[in-house]
């Protein structure tokens, strides 16, 4: 089986199979080894009930928990994305970003989408983190200009590269990944609930590919 990335989710997995097969050695043991059931219909009923509700109140605990951590990821994903691009920055690249400010908010108002884009590129060529910070912002607001983004908008994508744009969208990237396998893994302790034989096969040709075998 492909390693379950997230800590908690690891450990739920081992619940729900304790719990899943506490479950199916508990019914087996109400059949004699010719396949016939060792009660009458009615209390053999009761019984796989009875071993049905204590799997299923550990399964529930687990959906719940399962959920959580989707939860606690999607709050991640949004605070990861929604991050200031100026955390980014050392004090003193912050100064300089400061000095820089009116000179690339002047170039975003007097300079033309061709210009400006042009601008952003020597900007961006130069290298001085500060002054990258200072350009890409003003260009954040001169893009809301639908045509004059077009222009530059390359250049931009690699201005909020060099901010650490691309290390905050590979966290996105795998946060999102915890955030699908949070998911398929709380509908894995939902469909063991409702008695589904098929449960981990179902889960793992979604989440992996291939049949999952219980360990």
């Amino acid at each position: 089986m492909t390693e379950i990335k997230d800590a908690k989710l690891r450990d739920l997995n081992v619940r729900a199979e304790r719990a899943q097969a506490c479950f199916e050695e508990g019914e087996k043991e109400l059949f004699r080894p010719d396949g016939s059931k060792l009660f009458s219909d009615s209390e053999h009923g009761e019984r796989v009930r009875a071993l049905e509700q204590e799997r299923n109140g550990v399964l529930r605990d687990i959906e719940q928990q399962a959920k959580e951590v989707r939860m606690a990821v999607a709050t991640e994903i949004e605070r990861i994305e929604n991050a200031d691009p100026a955390d980014a920055l050392a004090p003193s690249e912050l100064e300089q970003a400061n000095l820089k400010r009116a000179f690339a908010v002047d170039a975003a108002e007097t300079l033309d989408a061709e210009a400006f884009g042009k601008r952003l590129e020597s900007v961006l060529a130069a290298g001085d983190k500060g002054s990258i910070f200072a350009y890409y912002m003003a260009g954040q607001r001169k893009s809301k200009d639908r045509d004059s983004r077009v222009s530059f908008r390359d250049v931009l994508a690699e201005m909020g590269a060099a901010l650490g744009g691309k290390s905050r969208a590979a966290d996105v990237e795998a946060a999102k990944r915890r955030q699908e396998e949070a998911f398929e893994f709380e509908s894995l302790a939902h469909n063991l609930q409702s008695g589904s034989r098929n449960a981990y096969g179902t889960y793992a040709k979604r989440t992996y590919g291939h049949v999952y075998g219980r360990r």
